[in-house]
């Protein structure tokens, strides 16, 4: 038996461009890195994004929603996320949820230019807690139906998030 594919999120910055590309799966395990590598790109002046999904499987609503994130903080400044290589559900996932109107799909897979791709680290899913507010508070403003889609999820975190009665954090 054929073990399936590792997952792995692999990014770079070259000048202004950040390349990001999904290998497997895109899941919540990667939200504060991926949330903190949108952060450094923004604030290292990108404004155009590479999405190679060419060898991806599947994305799920937090790691979507991280890149409407960066969709929106893009298009803010005059700039754009291309999506490359998105399969077909991926492609009506994404367009079901919003994001085809904040990002562009193009085509075959995309090319990698000038700096080799870093592997981003996977995280638990209690570390990627605020990630996934995040990122599901973002598909709610992209979209008024997200917001009726994702609003069980929005209250759960929000709520294992607040502190108990002895001033301790709770997280999910």
């Amino acid at each position: 038996m054929v073990n399936p594919p590792q997952d792995r999120v692999l990014v770079s910055i070259d000048g202004s461009e950040a390349q990001i590309r999904v290998v497997g799966r895109g899941s919540l395990n990667f939200g504060p890195p991926m949330r903190d590598f949108i952060q450094l790109a923004t604030a290292r002046g990108v404004t155009s994004a590479l999405v190679d999904l060419s060898q991806c499987e599947n994305l799920d609503s937090t790691f979507l929603g991280l890149l409407a994130g960066l969709a929106t903080r893009l298009r803010q400044r005059g700039g754009q996320v291309c999506v490359a290589g998105a399969n077909e559900r991926i492609t009506r996932v994404m367009t079901t949820l919003g994001l085809d109107r904040c990002v562009t799909f193009v085509p075959g897979a995309a090319r990698v230019r000038g700096s080799s791709l870093a592997d981003l680290n996977r995280v638990s899913g209690r570390e990627a807690a605020s990630a996934v507010l995040e990122a599901h508070e973002t598909l709610a403003e992209l979209d008024p139906e997200n917001r009726e889609r994702f609003r069980d999820v929005i209250e759960f975190v929000r709520e294992q998030a607040q502190p108990s009665a002895g001033g301790e954090v709770v997280s999910p």
